[in-house]
């Protein structure tokens, strides 16, 4: 970590690090709402089950660190480098990840209702069962993820690109699909799609 950091949180910090390491034996869950730590390094962190909503994590590093089942509620990651982390199971509901990068990020079974993700990167991430109810997923690059049973029910899908990825399963059923590119994306029988929409002539393979 770089910069100058709240010694509090810093000590909150410890504490929630000796709480996972002894499987809540020892130390105290990190609980914080609404604090400011924009602009820091914390490539490599392990917030894993932390209770943070409304952080503010804008222009951060967080490549490779561990949020597994973190409350990340109404928390902010403008251009926030998150490529590799691993986020699965965690609550992103309201939150902004506008121009974030989360490429090859294990957000696995994550939700992200009413979220805005616009211009993120989230090529090759992990998005099995993801829930983006409502999101505004305008610009978003989805390239070559795995979303498989991952329900897009109501989102803004705006020049969003699923090429390469997996939709098997997938919900698009009440969603309007515009300008979205779906080159090589795979589907099944039991995906999902808006009414008129052909996946043939979007370039999708069926398997």
């Amino acid at each position: 970590m770089s910069g100058n950091l709240d010694q509090l949180f810093l000590e909150k910090l410890l504490f929630h690090t000796r709480w996972v390491k002894t499987l809540a034996k020892e130390g105290q869950q990190m609980q914080v709402e609404d604090i400011n730590l924009s602009n820091h390094d914390f490539s490599g962190i392990n917030l894993s089950q932390a209770i943070m909503p409304g952080v503010i994590f804008d222009n951060c590093n967080l490549e490779d660190a561990d949020l597994y089942a973190t409350n990340l509620a109404s928390a902010s990651f403008h251009h926030a480098k998150i490529n590799r982390a691993t986020i699965s199971k965690a609550n992103l509901d309201y939150s902004i990840l506008d121009n974030a990068d989360l490429v090859q990020a294990n957000l696995m079974r994550t939700t992200f209702f009413e979220a805005s993700l616009v211009n993120a990167n989230v090529s090759q991430a992990n998005l099995k069962k993801a829930l983006f109810i409502e999101a505004n997923l305008e610009g978003t690059i989805f390239v070559e993820c795995d979303l498989e049973m991952a329900d897009f029910n109501k989102s803004i899908l705006k020049d969003t690109d699923f090429s390469g990825a997996n939709l098997i399963h997938a919900d698009f059923s009440e969603t309007v699909l515009s300008n979205c590119k779906f080159t090589k994306a795979k589907y099944n029988e039991n995906t999902k799609w808006p009414d008129n929409f052909e996946p043939s002539a979007h370039g999708l393979i069926k398997v």
